[in-house]
């Protein structure tokens, strides 16, 4: 078997207190990567992420990022048909310096290849909620769905691609990455399953998480003025849509505006019953319409994204991190999308479970689910968990997993958080299983 990648993700605070020398070093030497790509532009959250302190930071315990930030020089004419600008950081440590520069000039004296990442957020909320709230997702409530951007509008898409021509314009990268928010769907109450349980297991809905799939859709978004006009111009009934909606999320959340008792009675009785996806869909078929339509603005956005990197620079690949198992609730088709992307990432780090077969279980069928969608020649990596609560042997039965699977590369999450025995297993996995790297 042959891999073309073995890719590592490195923050700016990384390279600065470990030293980016130091740290292609380690990634190198124990995990034998022949790539790299920066997180330019970083939500907030803290680091690490899964565990309580840094396991190999000679400098801090934690850190906590700034809201959407982005760590390349700005390049100011990028950005002057675009509404919203973007922010850089203001801490002294990080602000004096191009930290995607930095790293592609270290890498290029490696040949390691080098690219940057996009992250989930791309503004932060301070402006979003006093700057930009009409760029915001909006739920059926009419209630801003956090900071995520709506990709239907048009300051929004201008911001984006703003992004992507600034990085393939001015920066030796092989590809730019993102896992940007797409459409947004929210997480049920939390007594939705107290009905099932009390009536015994032999009458709980096998098909029970698929719909609560399909109803966390219908409490997200977006259901802002700017949708509501496309869907009417792609010939949606966006009244009807909405009303319908408003019923679910009357059901779901009783005490909201939407409920009454007959939003009450069909509550319980969704959650009484075998209702599944393909019955509502038939009963309501403007929900599937509607659900179509935010994967038909996505893939329209990534087509933009597309031309306008391959336009500046046709070597440097578009690719998309998958996030969530089932993409279709975020608006990503990801066989419609296909031909826009270069290649697909699966973010999947069920080796930090600890258990072989919770591994099996979760990164097998998400793998193989998304090498069907893509088919078989589009390139595709396959993330490895390599943090604190992943162990060697999980390690190494992930890469074999992922060769199986039908991967083309592996992508390590995350060096920040790595210690080095696990950063040692990649390379041992590879050997293991006698898998080669062009």
């Amino acid at each position: 078997m042959t891999f073309k990648e073995i890719v590592a993700s490195l923050y700016p605070w990384d390279l600065h207190d470990e030293g980016v020398e130091r740290v292609l070093d380690n990634l190198q030497n124990y995990a034998g990567v022949n790539a790299v790509y920066l997180v330019g532009l970083m939500h907030y959250e803290k680091r690490p992420l899964t565990d309580y302190y840094y396991p190999h930071n000679p400098v801090r315990k934690v850190y906590f990022p700034e809201d959407s930030r982005i760590y390349w020089r700005l390049h100011p004419e990028f950005y002057r048909d675009s509404r919203i600008k973007p922010l850089t950081s203001n801490r002294d440590f990080l602000k004096d310096t191009d930290w995607l520069e930095l790293l592609i000039r270290e890498g290029e004296k490696r040949e390691l290849k080098v690219g940057v990442e996009i992250s989930h957020t791309i503004v932060d909320k301070l402006r979003v909620r006093e700057e930009f709230p009409d760029c915001v997702q909006k739920d059926i409530f009419g209630n801003r769905l956090g900071q995520v951007l709506c990709w239907n509008n048009s300051d929004s898409k201008e911001y984006v691609l703003s992004l992507y021509r600034d990085l393939a314009s001015n920066y030796n990268v092989y590809m730019i990455q993102t896992c940007m928010v797409l459409f947004v769907n929210r997480r049920l109450p939390d007594d939705w399953k107290s009905l099932r349980s009390e009536w015994g297991t032999n009458l709980i809905n096998t098909d029970y998480d698929a719909l609560g799939q399909l109803l966390s859709i219908l409490l997200g978004g977006c259901f802002c003025p700017v949708c509501q006009m496309k869907a009417k111009e792609k010939g949606i009934d966006i009244e009807k849509v909405m009303n319908t909606v408003k019923l679910f999320a009357g059901a779901l959340h009783p005490e909201s505006d939407f409920g009454s008792p007959e939003t009450f009675h069909l509550r319980n009785l969704l959650k009484g019953s075998n209702v599944n996806v393909t019955e509502i869909f038939i009963e309501y078929p403007e929900l599937f319409e509607w659900i179509k339509f935010r994967c038909d603005s996505v893939t329209e956005l990534f087509e933009d994204i597309y031309n306008t990197i391959k336009s500046i620079n046709p070597s440097i690949e578009f690719r998309y991190n998958t996030y969530i198992p089932n993409s279709e609730v975020s608006g990503l088709d990801l066989k419609l999308v296909s031909p826009y992307l270069d290649s697909v990432r699966c973010s999947d780090y069920s080796e930090q479970s600890g258990s072989k077969e919770v591994l099996q279980s979760r990164k097998i069928p998400w793998l193989l689910n998304i090498r069907r969608q893509i088919g078989e020649d589009k390139k595709f990596i396959s993330a490895i968990g390599i943090r604190p609560k992943a162990t060697p042997e999980l390690i190494k039965e992930g890469v074999k997993i992922s060769a199986f699977c039908g991967a083309d590369g592996l992508s390590l999450g995350h060096y920040d958080g790595a210690t080095f025995s696990n950063l040692k297993a990649i390379r041992e996995g590879l050997e293991e299983n006698y898998i080669t790297v062009l």
